[in-house]
């Protein structure tokens, strides 16, 4: 007996197995016929979970490649009578043809045949080969194929396997084109087409009460984050780092607070380094084009390029102005951070707008300090009190810097230049239509200086000596003035007041001396006795003698090689290089000086 069995493609070696298992358990032998090395292993495994002792070439079951034929089927069956004596059985797994195709050699011995068939052939031409077998296996119901009505049941049940219209109509067509009634056929089509517009409503009133059923969750999700932020935003009080650590716990991610150009101002904590800002991410032209889209209290989502660098959630904060922005960093749940991201709008806007007003407060405050600091108004006191309240402790020591516009000053620009130093970290006052920086000696602060001056002003910047006590501020200042004036008209961005050389004679009260342009002279003069020579006496007959050695040691009576000595210390001493034309100039200026002002006293 020949029995088609049809099963779904995938289940196809293990009903293999269970029918071999099952004709085991019943005293017969059977040849399982397999497509390959992966049905072999389906069947071996299913088999021995069933029980059977599989032992490949001996034994009562026999696993044979269905491109052997014939004479493998034979040399497995002949293999089988040695171990009994039962019964032989063939299964097909995966049968495509007809069911006596590969039986010539073993047909006599052969009591029953089945042939495993994949069900989605039903709507093809399979069902061809179905109809020639003598009788069909639908999930365990054996239908008999020897008389008319047997084979309208026989359609009846396959048509029942199919899921498409399509695949019904074609079977149903194909079954009439094989002999079978046609009325009998029509009515069957007729059923299974209302049976798979049931199932269809079936399966769209699942979807239907499955969605309800999810927005239901999602709904009861959002009120009990709503609820959530609600109790956060009550319990922070208004600190920002409690809201953003509260919203971040509940988002399962990190929240970032950036200011109007994306640089960071705050992170939830979460984690212990933040996550680098859209200012570091993007660049400057995308993050224009991005602050020009945002829309206030709206969210949208920021790709940064690649899949692996992630998306950003960003919420514009302010409504006729940018005061920051808002940024969840790769949420992991879009949905209750859009919900935390509109609670937090209000209290952080608040925020940042109390800040700004702080901030402007402090600024005003502390430019109005450090401009009657300059000033020179201040007595010691005074100017010790003010410059507490600015950070510059006594004994640290500071330098005054003067900043002057290149061209004319439009009223209120001073105070836009004040506000863009104080942003990058310079104390900064308005003072004679310029502008006061007070800056420290670290080594940074020249470059920080430079860099900001030239991204953002058209300006000459002057830089006083160095000082250590508030009271030297106004005189500091007065340098830094100086030397911004000689940077203006000779149209460079920075002059440091050490470098006004022979100018600083000319400047107001130069005729009481320059304690700076005089120092080489006043050191020798320190250093007059304990060397073993007159080094102004020295210094003076060498400069007089135009730099010449052999004259100067002639004038001198000594040698030349005891005068080079003498110059050799000297220019220790004095921290000058005596073969540069312009300091020997400045050396000779300063002792004629020195020495008209004491022939004067005396």
């Amino acid at each position: 007996m020949h029995t088609a069995v049809v099963v779904a493609a995938d289940q196809l070696p293990a009903a293999g197995a269970r029918l071999a298992a099952d004709a085991i358990a019943a005293g017969d032998r059977v040849l399982l016929v397999h497509r390959g090395a992966l049905d072999s292993a389906q069947l071996a495994v299913t088999l021995e979970a069933a029980g059977v002792d599989l032992r490949f070439r001996s034994g009562t079951v026999e696993l044979v490649h269905v491109a052997g034929g014939p004479t493998s089927l034979a040399d497995a069956a002949a293999r089988t009578r040695q171990y009994g004596g039962g019964a032989l059985r063939l299964i097909l797994v995966a049968a495509t043809g007809s069911p006596t195709s590969c039986l010539p050699e073993i047909e006599d011995d052969v009591v029953a045949v089945s042939c495993l068939i994949d069900s989605s052939r039903v709507g093809g031409t399979g069902l061809d080969t179905i109809l020639r077998h003598d009788a069909v296996d639908v999930h365990g119901q054996v239908t008999e194929l020897h008389t008319p009505a047997d084979r309208v049941l026989a359609v009846d049940l396959l048509l029942g396997l199919l899921r498409r219209p399509e695949d019904v109509e074609r079977a149903a067509s194909r079954a009439v084109a094989l002999g079978i009634d046609a009325g009998p056929v029509d009515r069957i089509l007729g059923v299974h087409r209302r049976r798979i517009e049931d199932r269809r409503a079936l399966v769209a009133s699942r979807g239907e009460i499955t969605a309800l059923r999810r927005d239901a969750d999602a709904e009861q999700k959002r009120h009990a984050a709503l609820r959530a932020a609600d109790t956060a935003l009550r319990a922070a009080d208004g600190d920002v780092g409690a809201l953003l650590a509260t919203a971040a716990a509940a988002t399962v991610s990190a929240m970032l607070l950036e200011d109007r150009d994306f640089h960071l101002l705050r992170w939830s904590d979460e984690p212990e380094r933040p996550p680098p800002d859209l200012a570091h991410l993007l660049s400057p032209t995308r993050r224009s084009r991005l602050a020009d889209e945002f829309r206030p209290g709206a969210v949208a989502q920021v790709r940064l390029g690649t899949p692996s660098a992630g998306t950003r959630l960003v919420m514009r904060l302010g409504e006729r102005e940018v005061l920051g922005y808002l940024s969840v960093v790769n949420p992991a749940l879009p949905d209750i951070a859009d919900l935390w991201m509109s609670k937090l709008e209000a209290p952080l806007v608040a925020a940042l707008r109390c800040e700004r007003e702080l901030g402007r407060v402090v600024v005003d405050l502390s430019g109005s300090l450090l401009s009657q600091l300059v000033s020179g108004s201040l007595d010691p006191a005074e100017a010790l009190q003010v410059a507490t309240h600015l950070g510059w402790r006594p004994g640290v020591q500071r330098r005054l810097a003067a900043v002057l516009w290149r061209d004319a000053d439009p009223v209120g620009r001073s105070e836009t230049l004040r506000d863009s130093a104080q942003r990058v970290g310079f104390a900064a006052g308005v003072s004679n239509g310029g502008l006061a920086l007070l800056l420290d000696t670290e080594e940074d602060t020249m470059p920080r200086l430079l860099k900001w001056l030239k991204q953002e002003w058209s300006v000459s910047v002057g830089v006083g000596g160095t000082v250590t006590q508030p009271s030297q501020a106004a005189r500091a200042f007065r340098e830094a003035v100086w030397a911004a004036r000689l940077a203006k008209s000779s149209q460079r961005q920075v002059v440091a007041f050490e470098e006004l050389g022979i100018h600083r004679l000319l400047l107001p009260g130069a005729e009481a001396g320059d304690p700076a342009f005089e120092e080489p002279v006043r050191l020798l003069e320190q250093a007059d006795d304990g060397i073993g020579f007159e080094p102004l006496k020295t210094l003076g007959t060498y400069l007089d003698c135009g730099g010449s050695p052999a004259v100067t040691a002639r004038r001198l009576g000594l040698h030349v090689n005891s005068l080079r000595y003498r110059l050799k210390r000297i220019a220790q001493l004095s921290g000058v290089d005596l073969a540069d034309p312009e300091q020997q100039f400045r050396l000779q200026l300063a002792l004629r000086l020195r020495q008209a002002r004491n022939a004067l006293r005396d």
